[in-house]
């Protein structure tokens, strides 16, 4: 079954039953696909159905970190970690924003290139890979532009893979 198939069967289930735990894989389907309003609100009410459903809280974390809310993720993802110490996801997603945090320090002062202007140019130039990565970079760096940077990253992704 494909992915459009399997969104539907879960957006069908959770209309069935709106305390079903498929909200989670329904959100982070979501997520993937850049529908980020649509999956933080799928995610946040089933976790305040589920509240102690682990899968739920890690992808509500996941969006949070693609809409540029670290501190909300960070609060999930302790949240989990303290009833789920040894949650691989949760640990590594932390490790993750930890990383960016201290890559976009330095990344700001070692490379004045590391911005969008630059990383447009690359894109004209057809240099996607090195677009790519300064706009992954940015994503840590600056929360303010992040909607911006995760459509020019999807428009990317189409010159690249399209």
């Amino acid at each position: 079954m494909g992915d459009e198939g399997k969104i539907h069967r879960w957006e069908r289930s959770l209309k069935e039953d709106p305390s079903s735990k498929v909200f989670a894989l329904l959100a982070e389907a979501y997520r993937k696909r850049g529908l980020l309003d649509k999956a933080l609100q799928i995610a946040s009410e089933g976790v305040k159905r589920n509240p102690d459903y682990i899968g739920g809280r890690v992808a509500l974390a996941r969006i949070y970190v693609d809409r540029g809310m670290v501190e909300e993720a960070r609060r999930e993802l302790e949240y989990v970690l303290a009833k789920a110490p040894d949650n691989i996801s949760a640990s590594r997603l932390l490790r993750e924003l930890d990383e960016a945090r201290s890559r976009g320090v330095s990344a700001r002062s070692e490379n004045p290139f590391c911005n969008l202007t630059f990383a447009s140019i690359l894109e004209d130039q057809k240099c996607y890979k090195e677009a790519e990565k300064i706009y992954r970079t940015l994503l840590a760096k600056d929360p303010e532009k992040r909607s911006v940077i995760l459509r020019r990253l999807e428009r990317l992704k189409g010159r690249i893979y399209g």
